[in-house]
């Protein structure tokens, strides 16, 4: 490898020896079809020149058809950087050029411009990072040569430190993506965060704002590059930008984003950016981009197709979505040091840590995405025009799996498109009321029969006609997941973005879950029990001898209020075995407020005092393994719970226990088979809305562990508390907690999981972080013990953990209530949003981590009670606006979404303008997730016409003007502010009215003097063979002439406003010159053009300084 970079460096460095420019590079910043900037150093010379054809024609630089010199020159770096932005390029085609000065020519160079039809299949090398491993940063630079892709997306980092020295290391590096026949690759540069200053990129890559974010078109419509600055403010301007081009150009048909910072990084030590997230990310959801390169962090990642959620199974604020999603990838490795990939998510689909570059090819129906090696640069060959789509050979294309050494993105041709518009993601309903679902769905090549709408995963209606909608009542209170699917006429389906819903209301459904082995048992006629079994019979084990034996089924999580009136309970069981036995049995409820768990006793179950005694006779029967039906179902057990209930002390959340009994024989599922008994109670809320949220680790990086000296780690497979040879801390964060602002915490406590036994005392405290929304765990030194915590702990001293996978009261905390309070009760709470804990103090017990047991992470369980004040409506004013301006709608602030005209999507602002007459909606939602609406009219308004009649001459007089009355308002140019006026010397004058709208008219006429009347009435002749231009001029008015031959000479003449003769000269009849108006002072003029037969041109010119 050494040798061949040599020789390509001793090529450029002969190539250049006698040259004055160096350090070439072609940029696109515009049309990459038409268009094409030609950048360089200008070490010495004058008066440089790009000399450019479609045919070759070497060094020689008369032979070139076309040249154009410099349009913009920055100093800097310590170079002297010539820009020529050349334009009217042919497309698809190859262009030869040099660089030529008044001593110098450099080396032949040519580039290909990008086809302007999306037919043309596209090819693409992404990365960057490139900062100080020159070896690394020169392989990647020569696959660039060897691949001929139409451009380079380079995300940032290109130097160390921004230093002049290593800019000019990166250019002369930078060469070598150069190919040896001399094709040059144009780059599309992004900013990172080693790039000190904007202008660092903006003036070595002559970006087309100093800004650096823009987007760039490729192939008529088929691709859109999106490229954005991670190192500024990623709302405000540039947001509004970004969503403004996103939304006009939605008829490409493919769009991907480079920018540097990863939104969510592969390595541990680097920042979240949820800036980004909730700023970007949705837009590019709703707006279809396809895919985005990110950088920084100096590892390998590509993601599945993912979109933002908070739902259960997301990751760190994204989950997996095939259909809807955004496939990210990155992160740099062009030269920079490499960091270990160890922060890899549930949606990451393949990682590593190698130096490596993206090699990307669009087509009309398909992107793929390779990602390339790049250490062996120097044994890979060369591709040429004609086969630039194909392996060129020895190219190390990474395999991280069997198959899966492209990630092809496809268009789903022929699918429909499905929107879900209503509800809104994160609605409140205060009670249970009939909801309307709404869809818009359309197909491109035929039409959509229906639109079917689901509610938790469950059918609930259909509409088979535009506007596609149903009404909808939610059966209880409870979280609702919402979303259409659409079908066409082909059976093709679309599934729609999801809402998810919070329903308040009276009429509450609590489902609580048999959670450890020792919760559901079996009492032998012996009295001896067993505990994990891994089904129920109920009751006959005819094959053990147990004659009707007595089952005992605890559940640790009632979530009832105390007082509440209980409409309906019962136990649903999964059938385990096929049996139609005649079966009757009785239930009875543990007459105790806080039921504990089965343990293996000698009567354990039977010599619990119970209460009531509820007939399940003529069981059906059981015909389908794993049915949850009616039949596996219980009698009504409303009068159990409800005693239970009412009993003093009762606290939401307490356990329950019942006791079956009697003949016959079904068998269920127990915890320890597949499917354990759940607890289904029904009952009447009297007082405030109640809610609860039970949301599990769901990250690698949200539980963690922190050694005595300050090492944090987070991928353990369990979590010790706190022992692990010294006292350690422990930090856990729980993301998604739908919890209203304002809420009354009622309990709230950590359910963990044991994952080895220990008896041992144990003293921990509980701490919250003094976050609204802390960030994940990460690897720093110190990461869990330098977080501030809220005022307070919770001390627990747990029981012993006697047996592994047991999840009930003895691995609960203690109630969190007074922690979570705390931070529910800040100003900057918000529903969504994440809780971070850690834990301290002696002793060991040791629990699941999400590593571990994804099943058994510890999960966050909080019981609120809250009262959303009375919602407020936005109210948008009817307004209008005139010929060349915007109106603007105001929904007025106190909300914290707003969605405009069915537009679904996050970061809407609380203004929009717009120049289209038409009725607007708005819908604004609170911080409680409370919706209102209101509509507005928007008119186009006429602009007035003024009309002061034509011109008039003086005649030694005056001359008065006047428009009609009825304008708000005149302002003329004399300062005049009446419907008229009266003057007396020659001139322009104009009148600007404004009419009750606000909208603006102007018209102008002519005070000729007298001394001119017989210039400006002359007739004229051949006024279409003259061009006097620009008007109004400044320093110079060019001349143009084509006149027949009996028109031998022309006098031009010019006259002041006072009718002196201030210019004259004659000119040949096809002249075309100009005259020089620098020694002339600003005013009105009146030029006549004569000849010895004819006046030919007779005009009014203004003349500005």
């Amino acid at each position: 490898m050494r040798t061949i970079i040599t020789c390509l460096f001793l090529c450029y460095f002969s190539m250049n020896l006698l040259a004055t420019t160096n350090k070439y590079r072609c940029i696109i910043r515009d049309n990459p079809s038409t268009t094409m900037t030609i950048g360089w150093n200008q070490v010495d010379g004058s008066n440089p020149m790009v000399y450019y054809d479609v045919i070759d024609h070497g060094t020689t630089t008369a032979s070139y058809a076309f040249s154009h010199g410099v349009d913009r020159t920055t100093s800097r770096k310590g170079m002297d950087n010539q820009f020529a932005r050349l334009t009217g390029l042919l497309p698809n085609t190859v262009y030869y050029f040099v660089i030529a000065d008044n001593n110098s020519v450099s080396a032949r160079f040519s580039f290909k411009t990008s086809p302007d039809i999306p037919t043309e299949r596209l090819s693409f090398i992404a990365g960057g990072d490139s900062r100080n491993n020159r070896p690394a940063r020169q392989n990647a630079n020569q696959i660039v040569a060897k691949t001929r892709a139409n451009a380079v997306m380079f995300g940032g980092d290109m130097t160390d430190n921004d230093s002049n020295g290593e800019w000019s290391d990166w250019f002369d590096d930078w060469q070598l993506t150069t190919a040896a026949d001399g094709r040059m690759t144009p780059i599309i540069a992004t900013r990172g965060n080693h790039e000190i200053f904007n202008s660092s990129i903006s003036e070595l890559f002559d970006t087309p704002n100093n800004s650096v974010y823009y987007a760039v078109t490729f192939g008529g419509d088929l691709y859109r590059a999106y490229t954005l600055n991670t190192m500024i403010s990623v709302s405000g301007s540039q947001k509004t930008w970004l969503q403004n081009d996103l939304q006009a150009n939605q008829q490409v048909c493919w769009k991907s984003v480079q920018y540097h910072h990863p939104m969510r990084p592969h390595v541990s030590s680097k920042a979240e950016r949820n800036d980004m997230v909730n700023h970007w990310a949705p837009l590019f959801e709703n707006y279809g981009v396809n895919y985005v390169v990110e950088c920084d962090a100096h590892t390998v990642k590509t993601t599945y197709p993912i979109r933002t959620s908070s739902a259960p199974g997301s990751d760190e604020g994204f989950i997996r979505d095939d259909i809807n999603g955004v496939v990210y990838v990155g992160e740099g490795c062009w030269g920079a040091p490499l960091r270990s990939n160890n922060d890899s998510k549930s949606w990451t689909k393949s990682g590593g840590s190698f130096n490596q570059v993206k090699w990307i090819f669009v087509s009309s129906d398909t992107i793929e995405i390779r990602t390339v090696r790049t250490d062996n640069a120097n044994l890979v060959g060369s591709l040429a025009d004609s086969n630039r789509f194909s392996m060129p050979t020895n190219i190390d294309v990474w395999t991280p799996a069997p198959g899966e050494d492209v990630v092809y993105i496809v268009k789903r041709e022929g699918y429909p498109e499905a929107a879900l518009t209503n509800p809104l993601d994160g609605q409140l309903f205060m009670s249970i009321q009939p909801i309307l679902l709404e869809a818009t769905a359309s197909d491109s090549d035929g039409v959509v029969t229906q639109v079917n709408f689901y509610a938790n995963g469950n059918w609930v209606g259909v509409d088979s006609t535009a506007p596609y909608s149903f009404l909808w009542t939610p059966p209880t209170s409870g979280q609702y997941v919402i979303n259409a699917q659409a079908m066409d006429n082909d059976g093709k389906v679309t599934r729609s973005n999801n809402a998810v819903i919070d329903v308040y209301g009276n009429s509450v459904t609590t489902t609580s879950l048999v959670s450890q082995s020792s919760d559901d048992a079996e009492e032998r006629i012996s009295g001896n029990l067993s505990l994990t079994s891994s089904d129920l019979e109920l009751v006959d084990d005819t094959g053990t001898g147990n004659l009707d034996q007595v089952i005992g089924i605890r559940f640790s999580a009632v979530n009832v209020p105390a007082g509440a009136t209980i409409t309906r309970a019962y136990i649903q069981f999964t059938a385990d075995e096929i049996d139609t036995t005649t079966t009757n049995l009785t239930i009875k409820v543990e007459d105790t407020i806080q039921a504990a768990t089965f343990v293996n006793t000698p009567n354990n179950i039977t010599n619990r005092t119970t209460f009531g005694n509820i007939s399940w006779g003529s069981i059906p029967a059981w015909n389908n393994v794993g049915a949850a039906t009616a039949n596996e179902r219980t009698s009504d057990l409303t009068t159990l719970v409800q005693h239970i209930v009412n009993k003093g002390g009762w606290t939401l959340g307490n356990a329950m226990a019942f006791v079956l009994s009697g003949t016959g024989r079904r068998v269920a599922e127990s915890f320890d088979g597949t499917g354990p008994a759940q607890l289904v109670i029904e009952y009447q809320n009297t007082g405030p809305a109640i809610g609860m949220v039970n949301v599990a680790i769901n990250a690698s990086t949200d539980d963690a562990e922190e050694s005595f000296f300050g090492t944090t780690g987070t991928g353990s497979s369990d979590l010790e508390l706190v022992n692990d040879g010294t006292n350690q801390k422990v930090g856990l964060r729980f993301n998604g907690l739908r919890i209203p602002p304002g809420a009354t915490i009622t309990n709230a406590y950590i359910q963990f999981t044991a994952d080895e036994t220990s008896s041992g005392g144990t003293a921990l405290d509980i701490f919250i972080q003094d976050d609204v929304n802390p960030l994940t765990f990460s690897t720093a030194f110190n990461d869990i013990s330098s977080r501030p915590t809220a005022t307070g702990s919770v001390s627990w001293s747990p029981a012993p953990w006697t047996v592994v996978g047991a999840a009930g009261l003895d691995q609960r905390t203690p109630s969190l209530t007074t922690l979570v309070q705390q931070i529910v009760n800040k100003p900057a709470w918000a529903s969504g949003n994440s809780m971070a804990f850690i834990i301290r103090g002696s002793g060991e017990r040791t629990a699941e981590a999400i590593d571990g047991d994804v099943n058994g992470a510890a999960r966050l369980v909080v019981h609120y009670t809250f009262a959303a004040p009375p919602p407020i409506n936005p109210v948008l004013l009817d307004v209008g606006f005139c010929p060349g301006s915007m109106a603007t709608l105001d929904g007025g602030s106190g909300f914290v979404h707003y969605y405009w005209d069915g537009n679904t999507s996050l970061g809407q602002g609380q203004q929009i303008t717009t120049n289209t007459a038409r009725t607007y909606i708005l819908r604004a939602m609170d911080a409680w997730g409370q919706v209102t609406s209101d509509t507005a009219l928007v008119t186009a308004y006429t602009a007035p016409s003024p009309v002061l009649g034509p011109d008039q001459n003086l005649n030694g007089g005056t001359v008065t003007f006047s428009t009609v009355l009825g304008y708000n308002s005149y302002w003329w140019n004399t300062g005049d502010t009446t419907p008229s006026i009266t003057i007396s010397t020659g001139g322009t004058y104009s009148v600007t009215v404004t009419d009750t709208n606000g909208c603006v008219g102007v018209d102008t006429v002519v005070a000729i003097p007298t001394i001119l009347s017989s210039i400006h009435n002359k007739e004229v002749f051949l006024a279409s063979k003259v061009q006097l231009y620009p008007n109004p001029a400044v320093n110079y008015v060019r001349l143009e002439m084509d006149l027949p031959e009996i028109h031998t000479i022309a006098t031009v003449e010019l006259y002041n406003a006072l009718g002196q003769l201030v210019h004259q000269q004659v000119y040949d009849r096809n002249s075309e010159t100009e005259i020089d108006l620098t020694n002339i002072e600003a005013g009105l003029y009146w030029v006549q053009v004569a000849t010895s037969n004819d006046i030919i041109l007779t005009q009014t010119l203004i003349i500005k300084k």
